[in-house]
């Protein structure tokens, strides 16, 4: 993860550990250490002074970049690994941290908040990655029951359930006007969503087993296969209804 004016990185670790590096250097600038087992995602709120991390140890922590030791505030806890972990904003009303479990729910709260974390509830199986609209209070989930959905995170509700995939979603991004997302899945499948109309736009297959996806600021997607291939493909936005492979 890269802060946005791209001085520093911050890696997580099956150390335990989450360590921000100024780039370039061999040492780390900060070392923050609370998890008792591997980090498995991390995030940066807008300002960049906030960084959360979720591990297999059924937590996640708040980090303030600005100062060293101790966790700021404990985020919401699972029954089991937290997969990933994003913040969102509802403009006015602050930032909201949500996470990603495989004890088949999300979690959220308010950022530097002491009110109680709260469930979006829905999937049948593991939650593997939640990804956030930007300048939006809402978020997209993707999970192991083949599924994708779109949830307002104030409110707690279901905006949109996404089906089409017949095996697991292990990847969502979203476009940077936030219209799009893209999910890339086990059954081979890149399909492209509209996430105002909560529709499908566009599917296309591949030779293999998909495990992530990126939009580039170039209308383009980047998609990558459990077998080491890299494929990119232009789309036209926001009505995609063809890709061109590249």
């Amino acid at each position: 993860v890269f802060t946005r004016d791209g001085s520093r990185f911050l890696s997580a670790s099956e150390d335990t550990s989450v360590r921000v590096w100024s780039i370039g250097a061999e040492e780390p600038l900060q070392v923050f250490k609370g998890h008792y087992r591997d980090v498995r995602a991390l995030a940066l709120n807008a300002d960049d002074r906030y960084l959360a991390s979720a591990s297999a140890d059924g937590t996640v922590r708040v980090w303030d970049l600005r100062e060293d030791g101790e966790a700021t505030v404990d985020g919401p806890s699972h029954g089991s690994w937290v997969r990933d972990v994003t913040f969102t904003s509802d403009g006015d009303d602050g930032e909201y941290l949500i996470s990603a479990s495989d004890d088949r729910t999300l979690k959220a709260c308010k950022l530097v908040s002491r009110a109680r974390p709260y469930t979006l509830a829905g999937h049948k199986d593991y939650v593997l990655v939640v990804t956030a609209l930007p300048d939006s209070p809402r978020v997209v989930s993707a999970s192991e029951d083949s599924t994708l959905k779109v949830w307002y995170v104030p409110g707690a509700m279901l905006v949109h359930d996404l089906t089409g995939h017949t095996g697991i979603v292990f990847d969502v991004a979203v476009s940077e006007d936030g219209r799009l997302a893209a999910s890339a899945s086990q059954d081979r499948t890149l399909r492209v969503w509209d996430l105002r109309a909560g529709r499908e736009l566009a599917v296309t297959s591949l030779d293999g087993s998909l495990k992530s996806v990126a939009f580039s600021r170039e209308n383009t997607l980047l998609v990558g296969d459990w077998g080491g291939n890299v494929y990119c493909f232009r789309y036209v936005a926001p009505e995609v209804s063809d890709f061109k492979k590249s």
